[in-house]
């Protein structure tokens, strides 16, 4: 997968995700600027820099980075270069500096070495930090990687779990969405929907859905008031 906060080790060695980001914000006009998703370990390195350069107005304050576990143990068996408490203060972090970020997350359940106590400690942490997003899967066995040659989690088990899991991400995520009922939001118009809507995105990426379409096309911005929410979306429509 394609790594956004790995940027320049390979043509400059050393880190150049902050300076690319410093040089599109310098170009003139109105526009937003997603950052890809970013392993922890590249985040921690340049966090103060990413923190000062998501307050600028033309790069949403959104960041997807993947914890894949809440369990230091199955971390360690990924061979990921993070801890759970050091991912849990890069999060803390940027949601304290940062007001209105979203954090996405990626969970992999059901990995070798993910016992009843490991898939809690997960299900503890994604309650603590309140991921706007997050995207799960199960684990399927890769030929010729170590985690194939471990003791794998019976099929059974990993249904139990993502359906748990499922939801209590859809607690979380229509909890976060249903705040914003009554606000209005300024959204950049991205994307057609279906039965004649219009998808927006917020300055935090959070998705818009766009009932009066009629009035925006795409490309341009508009004021929402929001009058609904789903575990996924906002919905609303444009009053200017």
């Amino acid at each position: 997968a394609q790594d956004t906060g790995a940027y320049g080790l390979d043509l400059y060695g050393k880190y150049m995700l902050p300076k690319l980001l410093e040089e599109l914000t310098s170009i003139p006009g109105e526009f937003k600027v997603r950052i890809g998703m970013m392993n922890p370990e590249h985040l921690k390195i340049f966090l103060d820099n990413i923190i000062e350069l998501l307050r600028s107005p033309k790069i949403y304050r959104f960041l997807h980075i993947p914890l894949q576990s809440g369990d230091d143990r199955v971390l360690k068996i990924m061979n990921r270069k993070y801890t759970v408490d050091e991912y849990r203060h890069l999060v803390k972090e940027l949601k304290s500096k940062v007001p209105g970020i979203a954090i996405a997350t990626d969970i992999l359940i059901g990995h070798p070495g993910e016992d009843e106590e490991a898939f809690e400690n997960t299900i503890k942490i994604v309650k603590e930090l309140e991921f706007e997003r997050i995207h799960y899967a199960r684990y399927t066995v890769r030929p010729r990687t170590i985690s194939a040659s471990l003791k794998q989690v019976p099929p059974s088990i990993k249904k139990e779990r993502t359906l748990k899991l499922q939801k209590v991400i859809e607690d979380i995520c229509l909890r976060i969405h249903e705040r914003y009922v009554g606000a209005i939001a300024k959204a950049l118009i991205v994307e057609r929907g279906t039965r004649g809507t219009l998808i927006g995105r917020m300055h935090n990426y959070i998705p818009v859905v766009i009932m009066n379409s009629n009035q925006a096309i795409l490309g341009g911005y508009k004021y929402v008031k929001i009058t609904s929410a789903t575990y996924y979306d906002v919905r609303g429509n444009i009053i200017s």
